[in-house]
């Protein structure tokens, strides 16, 4: 939901967008050859530490002074919630237990800090293959900031905003909180912002601007589904390493084993994850790509997603299947807007990313053009 600054190119979307377009039909616009998947499909689960340190919760029935606002009405500051032991730190309070993703959204080059928190004597309704079901008083956390020392990114950081979702009775609330300048608190932001920051990307670009959403704008992605549903926690994005303290151990194990699903997860060799889309050890780029796209654009492109119509473009990670129908995921397709990027008349050239829409549109950074 944040905008990229205007001197900003993600090397990632780049990445993502030229790899699915080259591997899309082997053929011209036009024919009727079915495609496959040479790379084979393979997978990979990263084993590296959560950046957000400490224990969190110990899960099960361990008590905890987390205090949710009565529904309908969100707390005016962060720390009324108690989800932090210091706010400052970001050190977990009980039952709020920190997870990494797989293939994580960009946003700006922020880090991020992920947390759970499951009331006690509640459970998430667990699935390997389905979207999981959270419990009414269910939290999620997600804080954003940028590292003072952009080459020490484990460093100290500058705080800029924690969005919250809350599982309430008729489905979940977004709630975002702005930080004050000495990130002793942060307050309920409604309305958005922009904030004035002095960073740069990975490759020495300035960042100047951070945009903080509005709550209109947190639905844009999180509405279109009945229940207006979370989209990072999934079997698929936490099948991997974490470290709760001992030592790396698998985040789907653990919150098990602190009481935290329903019931036990499939044995990791049975279970289906996404890859790392920056993971150069795996050989398969284009499953790479396509679990770029599914964390990153799926939400909006898919079947009842804001994208869908007009785009009619499905880039889940069944949608990009090679197996599947190339125009599911742009291969020959005409779009029905795209910006300055007209000049290319196609979402995908297949084994053409230079002249494919779709690599315009998630690297460019004009307004008219570039993607959320």
């Amino acid at each position: 939901m944040n905008r990229v600054p205007s001197s900003v190119l993600s090397p990632l979307k780049w990445l993502g967008a030229a790899a699915l377009c080259a591997a899309a039909a082997l053929g011209a616009c036009g024919d009727d050859g079915e495609t496959t998947d040479a790379a084979g499909g393979g997978t990979s689960t990263s084993t590296a530490s959560s950046t957000s340190g400490g224990l969190g919760g110990a899960g099960g029935e361990a008590p905890s002074n987390v205090t949710p606002p009565p529904f309908g009405e969100p707390w005016q500051t962060l720390g009324e919630w108690n989800l932090f032991l210091d706010i400052p730190s970001g050190a977990p309070n009980e039952r709020v237990v920190p997870y990494d993703l797989i293939s994580p959204l960009f946003s700006d080059y922020a880090l991020k800090n992920r947390y759970v928190f499951i009331p006690e004597g509640a459970t998430i309704t667990y699935s390997d293959t389905e979207a999981w079901e959270f419990p009414v008083g269910a939290i999620l956390v997600k804080t954003f900031s940028y590292p003072v020392d952009v080459a020490n990114p484990d460093g100290a950081r500058d705080l800029l905003e924690t969005r919250i979702l809350f599982r309430e009775p008729d489905g979940w609330k977004a709630h975002t909180y702005q930080y004050r300048a000495d990130d002793s608190e942060a307050d309920l932001q409604v309305a958005g912002a922009l904030v004035t920051v002095s960073t740069e990307s990975p490759s020495g670009t300035p960042i100047n601007l951070y945009r903080i959403p509005n709550e209109n704008q947190c639905l844009e992605c999180h509405k279109h589904f009945d229940d207006a549903r979370h989209l990072g926690p999934s079997t698929r994005q936490l099948d991997r390493d974490n470290d709760y303290g001992s030592g790396p151990e698998n985040q789907l194990d653990h919150l098990f084993s602190i009481g935290f699903f329903d019931t036990m997860p499939a044995p990791s060799a049975q279970r289906f994850r996404l890859a790392d889309p920056l993971d150069d050890t795996n050989p398969d780029l284009t499953f790479r790509a396509r679990s770029y796209f599914d964390a990153n654009c799926a939400h909006c492109h898919q079947d009842g997603g804001f994208a869908s119509p007009p785009s009619n473009l499905d880039l889940t990670l069944a949608g990009t299947d090679p197996m599947a129908n190339p125009s599911n995921w742009g291969s020959c397709v005409i779009p029905t807007s795209c910006g300055c990027c007209a000049g290319d008349t196609h979402d995908i050239v297949p084994g053409d990313p230079e002249t494919s829409i779709m690599v315009c549109r998630v690297s460019s950074t004009d307004p008219s053009e570039k993607m959320p």
